[in-house]
């Protein structure tokens, strides 16, 4: 199959540097998620959380929230969330994945701009050990194709995007 259009293509990067370019953005996004939970974990650490907690992806959440629950965990224009309700949404998401079959190890995408619901898709698939696939909201029905058929997603996280779009591809 030919390479539908991405941003690696209309930026004019060569395509042997696409990997390169993907690897970027995501070494950007686990940056700036590393500083986050670093931030967390010093606020809690002043707030009684023993320096040697155990933390791995998929308690992350939940022991920060433990430690200081009622601390903001998310800011948007739309939503103002605490530790403790960010960790009980996304707590819920994920027994929601679970109940609809989603398993280990299995790929989860999430259609949607930066928003909370973004998050929320990520802290739930650490939560149950699912791999979070991210779908660029800009992309178009062949694109969408492209990644779906490519993807293994078994299962889909969607905002302000078109059913018809994530039907057809």
């Amino acid at each position: 199959m030919e390479h539908p259009f991405t941003w690696n293509y209309a930026l004019g990067i060569p395509e042997k540097w696409h990997h390169v370019a993907t690897s970027a953005f995501v070494m950007g996004v686990i940056l700036l998620l590393s500083w986050l939970a670093r931030s967390a974990l010093t606020t809690a650490t002043d707030h009684g959380l023993a320096p040697d907690a155990k933390l791995t992806p998929r308690n992350f959440l939940e022991v920060i929230a433990d430690a200081i629950p009622n601390e903001p965990a998310l800011i948007t224009n739309e939503v103002n969330f605490t530790y403790a309700q960010l960790d009980e949404r996304v707590t819920r998401l994920a027994n929601h994945l679970r109940s609809i079959g989603v398993r280990r190890g299995e790929h989860v995408g999430i259609h949607a701009q930066n928003c909370h619901e973004w998050v929320e898709g990520f802290y739930a698939c650490a939560k149950i050990s699912a791999v979070p696939v991210n779908v660029n909201y800009r992309y178009v029905e062949a694109e969408l194709r492209y990644l779906y058929d490519n993807s293994d997603c078994v299962a889909v996280i969607a905002k302000q995007v078109s059913e018809r779009d994530v039907l057809n591809a």
